[in-house]
């Protein structure tokens, strides 16, 4: 049985199991919205309100990685290009999800999107929407998961 509260490791303080549940469910419709298929650009507005939300309460930026790992495995390219981008978005602005983010499945479930290795992928519309310049970061991740790179 889940008890009624439980303690916020960030902070210490206690969270109701109905507020957390509650959070968590308005993050991944957040996440959702942010990733949009219908998105030409990455609303940043919608970007930064999860990142606030995930400073605000840290404990949630587990469900975020999950919600965005989900966003991910779409095969639609625009899609995953700003999953991707609120992603470096979450790292580069929350220090709290540096360890969700740096998960060794999650790690290596963006390496397989970026270097094109899942299964039913569409590397070729995605290399077209998202020019190589964005790609020699995921070389060093490639090198640390043992996994091959190739950019064609």
């Amino acid at each position: 049985m889940i008890p009624a509260v439980i303690t916020d490791p960030a902070s210490g303080q206690p969270v109701v199991v109905a507020s957390l549940e509650r959070q968590r469910i308005v993050l991944e419709k957040e996440v959702k919205a942010a990733c949009n298929e219908f998105l030409n650009e990455p609303d940043w507005d919608k970007n930064m309100s999860i990142v606030d939300q995930l400073n605000r309460a840290p404990y949630l930026c587990p469900f975020a990685i999950k919600e965005i790992r989900a966003q991910l495995k779409s095969k639609n390219p625009e899609i995953e290009i700003l999953a991707l981008q609120l992603t470096e978005t979450i790292i580069k602005n929350c220090p709290s999800s540096h360890a969700a983010v740096a998960q060794q499945d999650f790690m290596r479930y963006v390496v397989k999107v970026g270097t094109d290795q899942r299964q039913g992928g569409k590397w070729t519309q995605l290399k077209t929407k998202y020019n190589s310049t964005h790609l020699p970061p995921l070389h060093p991740c490639t090198h640390t998961y043992n996994t091959p790179t190739s950019t064609e």
